[in-house]
């Protein structure tokens, strides 16, 4: 009897520790959740008015239409896109790692775009060249940020949807 209390002590404990880490991971699932469902909503529809407007952008042939565009239309959008999740508290590792992924890119189009405003304004070429370049890494940005929100939802076998 005195060898069967330790054993299953010991049993308890494990049972404990397998408990406890399904329970960091259905935490973790939640606020992945939470995050990409409820507190990204207004960005996501933030940047999906951006896509929207961003896609216009060559409807505009003179300095003047495209650089207002830029800093009175796509600018303001993003700014607000960013101070949305900037303002989202997070507490969970891996989605503060999402978190800060999805502001990278939307300061990278933020920058992207600022330079294009102004390399318009001084028909400077080689400016509209790196502004062209700086939004290509915004992309890239972005497709890192979606492939991260899709790894982890099969790592904690969450339903991925896209939004259109």
């Amino acid at each position: 009897m005195k060898k069967l209390i330790p054993i299953i002590l010991m049993l308890v404990m494990a049972c404990t520790m397998v408990t406890g880490c399904s329970s960091a991971e259905d935490e973790t699932a939640a606020a992945i959740e939470d995050f990409t469902t409820k507190d990204m909503k207004s960005a996501a529809s933030n940047y999906t008015k951006f896509v929207k407007a961003y896609g216009k952008l060559n409807d505009y042939k003179t300095v003047e239409d495209v650089t207002n565009y830029c800093d009175k239309t796509l600018l303001p959008i993003l700014d607000t896109t960013i101070d949305e999740v900037d303002g989202i508290n997070v507490e969970d590792k891996e989605v503060k790692t999402l978190k800060s992924k999805f502001l990278d890119s939307m300061k990278l189009y933020k920058q992207g775009l600022t330079e294009y405003s102004a390399a318009i304004k001084a028909q400077k070429d080689k400016g509209v060249t790196k502004a062209n370049n700086t939004l290509t890494k915004a992309n890239e940005s972005l497709t890192a940020y979606n492939d991260s929100v899709t790894e982890l939802c099969k790592k904690y076998d969450l339903t991925v949807k896209t939004i259109k």
